[in-house]
């Protein structure tokens, strides 16, 4: 289904090569064979050169070292992400394959009802009103990503302190594994 305003360009694209194929056919058009084959390969080769897109950029499709401890940890309670950028990259629920565990954000193209309501609370963590809906949702460990919190912009509402997250007595520090500190939420 086209759900999004940005996938009719499909159709405007589509609209478009139709008349570029138009244009190269008067184009070619009472030319000499030899000139009609030049214009054809200068064609096909701007074709090529426009949709080319440079190499990509590959991630390693492995599990974090943290989602293998995660796995091997007893229960089966949710867990979150922070900061949420990270939680909602579409890598969060990659992990959830090698970790088993149900998580509290969701990724799609819409974000469930009550993520959406409840998302400018869980951007005041670590204070109380975050903390307090995660506990409503029974999350047991909350990961920081401590790489991607150092790069968000000091002036981001996603952004906190370590420190800040310390001095939470409802929190308690688990251990750091790789670029990933968690921490176990007091219920």
């Amino acid at each position: 289904s086209v759900r999004s305003w940005g996938r009719f360009s499909l159709f405007v694209g589509l609209g478009l090569s139709v008349l570029t194929g138009a244009g190269v056919v008067l184009l070619l058009r009472d030319r000499s064979p030899r000139a009609q084959h030049t214009i054809a390969l200068g064609v096909l080769g701007l074709v090529l050169f426009t949709t080319w897109t440079g190499p990509w950029k590959l991630i390693p499709v492995e599990p974090r070292p943290v989602d293998l401890w995660l796995a091997e940890q007893p229960g089966n309670q949710p867990l979150m992400q922070y900061p949420i950028g990270e939680a909602l990259s579409g890598q969060g629920m990659w992990y959830t394959r090698y970790h088993g565990r149900p998580v509290v954000f969701g990724y799609g193209t819409y974000f469930p009802f009550l993520f959406r309501e409840r998302y400018p609370e869980l951007l005041d963590f670590p204070e109380e009103d975050a903390l307090d809906w995660l506990a409503e949702w029974d999350v047991q460990f909350v990961l920081i990503d401590l790489e991607a919190l150092e790069k968000l912009p000091h002036d981001s509402r996603e952004k906190f302190e370590l420190s800040d997250v310390e001095s939470q007595s409802r929190l308690r520090y688990v251990t750091t594994i790789g670029d990933q500190a968690v921490y176990e939420l007091k219920h």
